[in-house]
């Protein structure tokens, strides 16, 4: 099988969109955390743990879990203790 010019324009046009949507989401993680005020909490208590983050800015501790797990991905952040969502 063999690939042509139309398959590597392709194969760009699939990753620069992919990236794209992964940037897209990385923003709507940091002006959820930024409203909820995630940040602020993390700033004012430092490291905390999910269940944690979650009592101080009055979320579900679920939604924080997740959120803690979003800047570990995009590799923004560092965790104190990834193995115990500690940010």
């Amino acid at each position: 099988m063999t690939t042509g010019p139309a398959d590597a324009r392709r194969d760009d046009l699939v990753e620069r969109l992919f990236g794209s949507a992964l940037g897209a989401v990385d923003l709507l993680c940091v002006y959820l955390g930024d409203r909820l005020g995630m940040y602020r909490a993390l700033a004012d208590r430092g490291p905390s743990t999910s269940a944690e983050l979650a009592r101080e800015v009055g979320v579900n501790e679920r939604y924080a879990r997740e959120w803690l797990e979003q800047p570990r991905s995009a590799e923004t952040s560092r965790f104190s203790n990834p193995r115990a969502n500690v940010l």
